[in-house]
């Protein structure tokens, strides 16, 4: 029996040390968002894209490019929240295939709500918090942030 040909091992990357910070700071990002802050139904993307369509009506394309999204993700979302009736398609007429989304009177209120409860849970977290820390946190993720787009 010969064994298949295995390529070398592959080594952990190698970090500096403001980059294993970041690396850290990322995945607790990410371990927070996943948590689900919301108490209620919706997600933090759910929550955004209702946010958003409640500013005015879009199209997916919008939305995807808006929150720097594909638009595939945002379809799925999209899908989802026209399933649950929050949302509706309406004629576009800019685009006679590229329907605009409006949210319904229940998803406003769905919305509202969640919202409610995402400020009511982060007020009773925020109480335990040092606010310039949080607020030099936010500094830095939109700096972060801005490094990254210019990459």
């Amino acid at each position: 029996m010969v064994a298949s040909p295995v390529g070398p091992p592959r080594s952990a990357p190698r970090y500096t040390p403001g980059g294993a910070a970041l690396h850290q700071l990322a995945r607790e990002i990410e371990r927070f968002s996943q948590a689900g802050l919301v108490l209620g139904r919706l997600s933090a993307a759910r929550l955004a894209l209702l946010h958003s369509l409640l500013q005015n009506e879009k199209t997916a394309s919008d939305l995807a490019r808006e929150r720097g999204a594909t638009r595939q993700a945002t379809l799925r979302v999209v899908d989802s929240l026209l399933a649950e009736g929050w949302l509706q398609r309406v004629p576009n007429p800019r685009h006679r295939r590229a329907a605009l989304l409006r949210v319904t009177a229940l998803g406003k209120r769905v919305y509202h709500e969640s919202a409610l409860e995402q400020a009511q849970a982060l007020n009773r977290i925020a109480e335990s918090c040092d606010s310039a820390e949080v607020f030099a946190a936010v500094r830095l993720l939109r700096i972060v942030r801005e490094k990254a787009r210019a990459r």
